[in-house]
């Protein structure tokens, strides 16, 4: 097993031979560790969401299963994929990812089971405030229950923060919040331990990694709702950090250190949930792009795993291929590359080839 030191310069060796990045690091790969077998030295719990059509890849299930021992469906357990009508559910894809988890031995994390976004039409027309608690009540009694004693963890309340809203208390505004009021989060917290109460409950929070004034409105804020829900006597055991990490800001933050720190004085664990490398802004040649993703991967795990002492850690992009940001670039002027080409936040390119970033998270777990 080579320190990072080692790595490094076999890297830079491979790369002056005239080797392509991708393929330098494929080569320093076969000599290490798999990653799960790292996390566990640490105490932790490696995760990567993926949706049923990854699984169906030989090269990606392969990857996923030798390198996690703990899957999420990115989108299959979601309100509006999973709930399409008032009185129908489709399981098809939840199932899928459930069976692929328990032929490789793997727990899960669920996914989500309450957001103010992508809740399917009907959710809009049909909730109010005479009927929004039952409806919210029985999606949960029967997700969390059709799924008992298999689910790890569950993201009950996702996202709840959105400092540009403009309310006082900082909340998202959407269709629960709007019918049921800030208790919506209690509601939902207490259904999931009602159903399924050996499931870890996690408050699974955006945009609190990085340094910047948003980031720093939403810690606070963050902050401020967490300690009222202890108050108000509500279940939560855990807080989600997705930590989709954006290249233009530091790595390192001294607030985001500050906020784990408030975050596990009140007794609550901390996880990463989503975690990937957004390299919109980064500059080309696409080599240097890989590389500067691969360091902010190992500046930040180095970074923020003492501190956070996460044991479940979650990996969102596992590959190029498909990845959100793309899929986010077509709608969001944000996540579009000057370039106009796509990101590369993956532990595997598009092709299934191993990138620097995998070698940089073998090296940041050693």
């Amino acid at each position: 097993m080579m320190n990072r030191r080692e790595l490094m310069a076999a890297f830079g060796a491979l790369l002056a031979s005239g080797v392509s990045a991708p393929a330098a690091f494929a080569q320093i790969a076969g000599q290490a560790q798999t990653l799960n077998q790292l996390a566990r030295k640490r105490g932790i719990i490696l995760g990567v969401a993926a949706d049923p059509q990854y699984l169906q890849v030989p090269v990606f299930a392969d990857f996923i299963a030798s390198n996690f021992d703990m899957i999420t469906p990115g989108n299959q357990l979601k309100f509006g994929t999973l709930h399409p009508a008032q009185s129908v559910y489709n399981f098809t894809g939840a199932d899928t990812v459930m069976k692929f988890a328990k032929a490789n031995h793997m727990r899960v994390h669920g996914h989500n089971l309450c957001w103010d976004i992508l809740n399917p039409g009907w959710v809009k027309d049909v909730v109010n405030k005479d009927n929004a608690r039952e409806i919210l009540e029985d999606h949960i009694h029967t997700v969390a229950g059709r799924y008992k004693g298999r689910i790890d963890s569950w993201d009950v309340v996702n996202e709840p923060i959105r400092v540009n809203a403009k309310r006082p208390d900082g909340l998202s505004t959407g269709p629960w919040l709007d019918a049921l009021g800030p208790e919506y989060i209690d509601i939902a917290f207490q259904a999931t331990l009602e159903t399924d109460p050996n499931a870890l409950r996690v408050l699974n929070l955006d945009n609190t990694e990085q340094a910047s004034q948003i980031g720093d409105d939403v810690r606070r804020t963050s902050l401020q709702l967490v300690r009222d829900l202890i108050r108000r006597g509500v279940p939560v055991q855990a807080i989600g950090l997705e930590s989709h990490l954006q290249t233009s800001f530091p790595a390192l933050n001294p607030g985001r250190t500050r906020f784990i720190e408030q975050i596990r004085d009140l007794g609550l664990q901390v996880l990463l949930t989503e975690l990937d490398v957004d390299d919109t802004s980064a500059p080309g040649p696409d080599d240097a792009r890989r590389a500067e993703v691969a360091k902010y991967y190992y500046d930040f795990l180095k970074d923020i795993l003492p501190v956070s002492q996460a044991k479940r850690v979650i990996f969102w992009s596992f590959t190029d291929k498909d990845n959100w940001y793309d899929f986010g670039a077509k709608r969001a002027w944000y996540l579009k590359r000057a370039d106009g080409e796509g990101h590369f936040p993956g532990l595997l390119t598009a092709d299934g080839v191993p990138t620097p970033a995998l070698a940089a998270v073998r090296a940041a777990l050693a």
